[in-house]
């Protein structure tokens, strides 16, 4: 939208765009292979032909006067076409970025791919960043947190290149976001303090919201660090200035973050005031995220307040959510372990194990997508982070005395370390490899867990687990904990307890390295099945994707799949 917003508030705009489409003319057959691009369920169609004889700039100026959502569509979609129909770019990136926006959310992802992958034939960086963002902020809306990271990590690659200080702090605000989600919280800090720096200037084209964001995320990052009297002073900075931009959204966040901290300050009356106030709002707009919040923290409330019924129901509440969204704030899984608690105090051993098992299911599912998360950030944001400090602080000190034949010798090392690092990364992964060739599958404990299950019941399942082992019944991608004991006719409860004492690890972990080696036993003796796409084996050995299947090879072997296949394939040319 940024594009957009810039484009028409400079009256001179076409008449640059037109000189920037004389200069890449060059690119032409990229735009022939585009304007036949049509977006899946997007069909073409207009309801008034007369807007065809309309410019560019005229459904421009009629988009931007347009009060009417659906005419805007319209307009955008003829715009779309007809720059299409004219091989104009410019006017095609455009028509993305509005209609992205503009069209119903569903096709959102849809324009925004079409966006980048245009906006990366014609290097155009700043439109490339902006939809990387745009497409970033849509996946974390909807929980795909791991895409999320995927798109700010390279939208902040880019916005380097660009020099844009908005898209810069964009990209940095998400990957603040999800350091925080993930409990980094320092280094989540740091991001937002640095990011508060930008609106330090009032002629900067921040937006008010872009401001109540970074504080936002400051207060809470605060909380979560219990340094709660930071915290509070942000609550109130955002308070104060949501008023001001008339923005009651944020403003009732503010009130509820405040809330929330004053229950870390044990003020339970003060606490209890704010978040009741912030809960008539967020249940009038049915916001069901801020919602389960506002229940977590009642739940709290009147349980410390001894009314356990009441402070029960609101736990529910949370559950209710995490059903119909499939989504739940890390800070709010202990709602499963209260439910739990109550219930094990009420003897109630029903409703204490079903509370139980989510809790369990839940963790998984969070450790799972923060260790993809965790790792991700490390090593494409944190250290290209510290190179680009170091790089800083090296240009800074040389630049006034450094020379050729200075740069040819700094670039003769460069070279030489990296070839002796490559050649040792080869060595490691080759004896890597040649470890996983010559290993047999370890052996796992079978001592007895010392605990309420018997120790017949234990050996039972241990019997039962080897059946289902030599079976490769774990090949089902849908299998759960719940179905396993079910089918071992076991509870999900003792079956999880034994394969932590027998394995040595959780469900998941169990059920993932047994398919990670059923691949490296079939990729060793089949040689049909190495002759398979990645993405064809994942399947095989029950994993759903390829990127799953290839990180979890890589962390249980050291290696990825493809060198492993690699390697098996010259071993065999050689015999």
């Amino acid at each position: 939208m940024i594009f957009f917003l810039d484009f028409i508030s400079n009256k001179h705009s076409i008449v640059k765009i037109i000189s920037m489409l004389i200069q890449r003319v060059c690119f032409l057959f990229f735009l022939l292979l585009f304007s036949k691009e049509v977006l899946p369920g997007q069909p073409y169609y207009f309801q008034n032909d007369s807007l065809i004889n309309y410019s560019i700039e005229d459904l421009i100026q009629k988009i931007g006067a347009s009060s009417n959502n659906s005419l805007r569509k319209l307009y955008c979609k003829t715009l779309l076409h007809k720059a299409k129909t004219e091989k104009d770019t410019t006017h095609i990136i455009l028509s993305y970025d509005l209609l992205a926006f503009f069209d119903d959310e569903i096709y959102r992802i849809n324009y925004l791919d079409s966006l980048i992958s245009l906006s990366k034939i014609k290097f155009n960086d700043i439109t490339l960043s902006q939809g990387l963002i745009d497409r970033g902020n849509t996946y974390y809306k909807n929980r795909l947190f791991t895409n999320a990271l995927d798109d700010y990590l390279l939208a902040y690659e880019y916005a380097l290149k660009t020099g844009d200080l908005k898209l810069t702090y964009s990209a940095q605000h998400g990957i603040g976001v999800l350091k925080k989600r993930i409990g980094d919280l320092k280094e989540a800090l740091k991001i937002h303090i640095n990011n508060l720096k930008y609106f330090e200037n009032p002629s900067s084209n921040f937006t008010e919201q872009n401001h109540l964001n970074t504080i936002f995320s400051l207060s809470s990052t605060y909380k979560d660090l219990n340094d709660l009297d930071s915290s509070t002073k942000y609550n109130i900075s955002g308070i104060k200035l949501s008023k001001q931009f008339k923005n009651e959204e944020m403003y009732n966040l503010f009130v509820l973050n405040e809330g929330t901290v004053l229950f870390h300050k044990n003020k339970i009356t003060q606490s209890l005031d704010s978040i009741l106030k912030a809960k008539l709002y967020f249940e009038k707009q049915n916001f069901k995220r801020d919602l389960a919040f506002v229940y977590f923290y009642l739940g709290k409330i009147y349980l410390s307040k001894n009314k356990n019924e009441l402070g029960i129901g609101y736990l529910k509440k949370v559950d209710t959510i995490f059903q119909q969204t499939n989504d739940i704030h890390p800070e709010l899984t202990s709602t499963y372990k209260l439910l739990s608690n109550y219930y094990k105090q009420q003897r109630d051993t029903h409703n204490q194990l079903h509370y139980l098992n989510r809790l369990i299911t839940l963790d998984s599912t969070l450790n799972s997508y923060q260790t993809y998360l965790g790792t991700k950030i490390k090593n494409e944001f944190d250290m290209p982070e510290l190179i680009a400090e170091r790089n800083q602080i090296i240009n800074s000190l040389e630049n006034k005395t450094i020379n050729l034949e200075y740069i040819v010798f700094l670039s003769f090392i460069v070279l030489v370390f990296s070839y002796l690092i490559f050649m040792y990364r080869q060595k490691i992964l080759k004896q890597r490899f040649d470890k996983i060739i010559n290993s047999n599958q370890q052996s796992v404990n079978t001592s007895n867990e010392k605990n309420e299950i018997s120790t017949q019941v234990i050996h039972d399942i241990i019997s039962k687990l080897e059946k289902f082992e030599k079976n490769n019944n774990f090949t089902n991608s849908k299998l759960t904990l719940f179905e396993l004991a079910k089918s071992l006719d076991t509870n999900s409860n003792y079956l999880s307890k034994v394969i932590n004492t027998s394995k040595g690890v959780n469900f998941s972990t169990y059920l993932n390295d047994l398919r990670i080696e059923f691949a490296i036993n079939k990729l060793k003796n089949s040689k049909s099945f190495k002759n398979y796409k990645i993405s064809v084996i994942a399947k095989e050995v029950g994993f759903n994707n390829s990127e799953t299947f290839s990180r979890l090879f890589k962390k249980k072997t050291g290696i990825y799949p493809s060198y492993f296949i690699k390697q098996i394939s010259k071993i065999e040319k050689q015999v």
